[in-house]
């Protein structure tokens, strides 16, 4: 039994020792501890406690988006930079939620948007995490932007590569792959410069044609570079103080090569969907192929490397390297293939006349849009997803079953569609036919 006298006792929040005020807001959910802080000094400043936003950290399940990537170690995080990302998570979580269940009634809120005064930005490229945004020119020159901060700046981070006064035709494309092992975001960058020309040979031909591109075009202007970026930590205060950029290597592009449609970095090896020409006895002959190439064997400033070719009828306009040597890509036509080149012999020097290569999976998808999303690999690789537009207010998921297996089962791949009022249901399942292609199955 209680007596009356311990009955009346009462001990006020404010009284109690400061871990003791962690161990109860830490049974607070986000709004709680929003509205704890407007009571009083006291538990503004306890609601601001690293290791209470820490928790909400680790305890937070968002079932629409996966948690933030962390830049580095969450114990080099401040209180202040822990609350902004769990708030903004679960802001960008609500409006996920609402779009779904809502669907084409859907109104949206007010959309946030900055604007950064940029001239003739060749490519860019937005780093996993949603903060920093690349941005590449003509010249091969790359500048970075913190989009958190409140002043949107350009920053430099790689200088200029190429003289347009010599080369006024170069391109630049660009492509980056994040390192996801790394504690701390660092992640390497592909510029691939091309010497823009007529896709018709010129009227010389032979050994002239391409002799006279070696001297002219793959010298500078017609090259691969590959740079490693990490972040600058601030020593004293852990707080990030921007991005540096260190050039690893560099190799020259094949002077046949007259434009690149894709690209596709990854690990040690870079994909490039290439135009080209090469000799045959009866003159020159047009191919389109994807080359990919170990950039760590390459030697600085040559042609003479080993690298894996195989030809399309159609110019490939986007793919993605994938663990195991496999390639994902798309052609002008939407034609989607799934390609293993490990059983290709690697080839030295100067491209010739590369052979055909046997799909693992294709599909005539046939969708308008020549993009797709990163695809991801599920159940330990043994799986892969992408997602693709349609062009038709439309978006496709294509799930690719038992990667690990000879291709043959019996459903191996199903699409998923989100159709315009949102909603998603199974469009149809394709299975192999006997030519190692697919046929639909509605």
């Amino acid at each position: 039994m209680v007596s009356e006298e311990q009955a009346t006792i009462s001990c006020k929040m404010l009284d109690l020792p400061p871990e003791i005020v962690l161990q109860i807001s830490t049974m607070l959910n986000w709004q709680d501890i929003l509205r704890l802080r407007q009571t009083c000094k006291a538990m503004s400043e306890a609601s601001r406690t690293k290791m209470l936003w820490t928790h909400l950290f680790s305890l937070h399940k968002d079932p629409w988006l996966q948690a933030p990537r962390l830049e580095r170690p969450i114990e080099q995080y401040s209180s202040t930079e822990l609350e902004a990302l769990v708030l903004r998570w679960i802001s960008s979580g609500k409006t996920c939620e609402e779009i779904i269940h809502k669907g084409s009634n859907y109104k949206g809120g007010v959309i946030q948007t900055r604007e950064i005064k940029s001239q003739k930005v060749e490519c860019m490229c937005l780093i996993k995490g949603g903060r920093w945004l690349l941005t590449a020119f003509r010249n091969g020159s790359v500048y970075y932007c913190d989009l958190n901060s409140a002043t949107l700046q350009k920053v430099p981070l790689i200088q200029k590569q190429v003289n347009l006064k010599t080369h006024p035709d170069s391109r630049i494309f660009m492509t980056v792959d994040v390192d996801e092992d790394s504690s701390v975001l660092s992640f390497n960058i592909a510029l691939i410069f091309i010497q823009a020309r007529s896709s018709e040979p010129p009227y010389e031909t032979g050994w002239q044609f391409f002799n006279s591109n070696l001297s002219k075009v793959a010298k500078k202007a017609q090259q691969v570079q590959i740079w490693h970026v990490n972040l600058v930590v601030e020593e004293s205060s852990r707080v990030t103080d921007g991005l540096a950029a260190t050039k690893l290597t560099s190799f020259l592009l094949d002077p046949n090569v007259v434009w690149i449609h894709s690209y596709s970095l990854l690990g040690s090896h870079i994909a490039l969907g290439i135009h080209c020409y090469y000799l045959e006895p009866n003159g020159i002959k047009e191919c389109y192929c994807t080359m990919i190439i170990e950039w760590m064997r390459v030697h600085e400033g040559s042609l003479d490397y080993p690298r894996y070719c195989f030809s399309f009828e159609d110019p490939i306009c986007a793919m993605h390297l994938l663990p195991q040597k496999r390639v994902f890509s798309i052609n002008w036509l939407g034609d989607l293939y799934l390609q293993d080149y490990s059983t290709l012999p690697e080839i030295t020097g100067i491209l010739w006349s590369p052979d055909e290569l046997e799909p693992l999976w294709t599909a005539p998808f046939k969708c308008r849009n020549i993009a797709f999303s990163t695809p991801q690999t599920l159940d330990g690789e043994n799986q892969l997803f992408v997602l693709l537009p349609s062009g038709f207010n439309e978006l496709f998921g294509i799930l690719i079953y038992g990667l690990g297996n000879p291709l043959g089962a019996e459903h191996p791949v199903s699409i998923i569609s989100l159709n315009e009022s949102c909603q998603l249901h199974l469009w149809s399942s394709l299975s192999p036919s006997s030519s190692g292609t697919t046929k639909m199955v509605q």
